[in-house]
């Protein structure tokens, strides 16, 4: 009973924090953003072809809806002939306070109304001998819509994280000193369709796993730092 009420206590702390914020933050003025126009290039970036992988559909830039807020967003859905098929989405902000905040895997589709399931991380090793322990979640749409098991992170200019509460609040807070921050999200989506029995979802990561060791093997040292290390103006 104790732990609950701590948790209680601790989410509605947080709660309050965010709120008084989004108080505050009028009463100081407006704080300085950076450029609205300000992109990455993640259709530049991002090879039609990874490999076996064939990118059959893509929305970018002008193509996504006008009330995406974010700063750019990419999206693609690769095919490959034994793995099936998984989505690519890439996101990023200037500014992930208010007008321009990520889009949250697992705060979005809560709110949304899926079914959410939360798992332990991922774990995604790299090229240069590093790991990213993604954060892991399955989604399902109500109603017979989709489906699929998500793994993702978020890349800012103090490395990798995957903690979307602490990230907001951390962006809050720097917001509030007229220093918002950038931040990137790195989201696969895998698509299943029938029961998500451990197995099955095993195999789902597995081909995650696949699908990321041939993004990193076709795109070049700007695009890696960008996505897996750590944002700085200097190197992206």
């Amino acid at each position: 009973m104790d732990r609950v009420m701590h948790k209680f206590y601790s989410n509605g702390f947080i709660l309050v924090l965010l709120g008084s914020l989004a108080i505050a933050g009028p009463l100081l003025g407006h704080p300085m953003k950076f450029d609205r126009d300000k992109r990455m290039g993640f259709a530049q970036m991002i090879p039609q072809r990874l490999g076996q992988w064939e990118r059959i559909s893509a929305r970018f830039g002008e193509q996504m809806p006008a009330e995406l807020d974010v700063n750019e967003i990419y999206q693609a859905l690769y095919a490959h002939p034994d793995l099936g098929q998984i989505a690519l989405t890439l996101e990023y902000t200037s500014d992930s306070r208010r007008e321009f905040e990520l889009h949250y895997p697992d705060v979005c589709h809560s709110i949304r109304g899926d079914k959410v399931v939360t798992y332990a991380p991922g774990r995604f090793d790299l090229a240069d001998g590093r790991h990213i322990n993604a954060a892991m979640m399955s989604w399902q749409q109500a109603n017979g819509g989709f489906s699929a098991v998500t793994a993702y992170w978020y890349i800012t200019a103090d490395g990798v994280t995957t903690d979307s509460m602490k990230l907001k609040i951390k962006q809050a807070l720097s917001g509030l000193l007229s220093r918002p921050e950038d931040a990137v999200m790195v989201r696969f989506d895998a698509f299943y369709e029938e029961d998500l029995r451990p197995q099955k979802r095993m195999d789902l990561f597995a081909s995650i796993q696949a699908f990321n060791q041939s993004i990193e093997r076709e795109i070049d040292s700007k695009a890696n730092i960008l996505l897996y290390k750590q944002l700085n103006s200097e190197e992206t």
